[in-house]
């Protein structure tokens, strides 16, 4: 039984429908709770989307390589781009989580969701690729 799914998406929102069912199909197969796929869904869903919508200055389409890896009782997710240089876990602004919604700044919310979601996040640059790291134990 593969233990590992490698999808390489266009950098469009409408690949999340099937991101999002290849990782619950990986997950069901290898009996990870659905509530952990749920999060590791959510996290890829918010770093996706922030990739296709602020990763590139032009329209043109790019790939964006998603790998998703069960090992015993942790499910390990890479994002590969080509986007411009960001680390999110560093350079996103911090959520204003004490202020009320109608002034809040824009910004920061998604990734420190992602950062309470998952137990590691982590952040390299190889090359002309951002790589994008996270981790859920269940």
């Amino acid at each position: 039984m593969r233990n590992e799914l490698t999808i390489d998406c266009r950098s469009q929102l409408s690949e999340l429908q099937r991101i999002a069912s290849a990782v619950e199909e990986i997950c069901e197969r290898h009996a990870v709770p659905s509530d952990i796929s749920f999060k590791v869904n959510l996290a890829i869903d918010e770093l996706f989307t922030n990739a296709v919508s602020y990763g590139h200055c032009d329209d043109a389409l790019h790939e964006i390589r998603l790998s998703v890896h069960v090992d015993g009782n942790l499910v390990t997710v890479e994002m590969q781009d080509n986007a411009q240089a960001y680390d999110p876990f560093s350079e996103a602004p911090p959520p204003a989580l004490d202020t009320d919604l109608a002034h809040k700044p824009q910004g920061g919310l998604g990734v420190h969701l992602v950062k309470t979601l998952m137990d590691t996040v982590a952040y390299r640059r190889e090359g002309d690729r951002n790589i994008i790291t996270l981790s859920k134990s269940f």
